[in-house]
């Protein structure tokens, strides 16, 4: 359930493992392991490579892509930390506010398969914005 051919992110380096399966209203995968609340495939990424989550801790995505599970881009911070991060990425202004990353990301998505209504789900936008986005009449400046 995870496409590890998503979109390369620029300053990472690495492609988006984007999860395919079942996801929150903010994007954020979720499956049931027997025994435990629905589990974040995030979350469960991390602890397979790195062992438990301490409390207090969030698992936090350098590529602020909510649907992303690859190890590569994930870190460890406080709630305080991710909120500093989601501050200087421009993600506090709600899920409707698209940033250059995003929509770059959007567009990669889109030509490698993804559909308009799922990249909508996954960025927290209508459909008609990702058409915007990947037809080229909003965001023109972004390569």
């Amino acid at each position: 359930m995870v496409n590890k051919h998503g979109p390369v992110h620029a300053a990472i380096g690495t492609p988006c493992w984007l999860w395919t399966g079942t996801r929150d209203q903010k994007g954020y995968g979720r499956f049931w392991i027997p025994g435990r609340t629905p589990a974040k495939p995030h979350r469960v990424a991390w602890e397979f490579i790195n062992g438990p989550i301490p409390i207090g801790l969030a698992v936090c995505h350098r590529c602020d892509t909510p649907s992303c599970c690859n190890p590569a881009h994930l870190f460890m911070g406080t709630l305080a930390e991710n909120n500093r991060d989601m501050l200087n990425t421009d993600r506090a202004r709600g899920p409707a506010l698209l940033t250059s990353e995003a929509v770059r990301v959007i567009r990669a998505a889109y030509a490698a398969g993804t559909t308009q209504a799922a990249l909508g789900r996954e960025f927290g936008v209508r459909q008609v914005t990702i058409q915007a986005v990947v037809t080229r009449r909003t965001w023109k400046h972004v390569k």
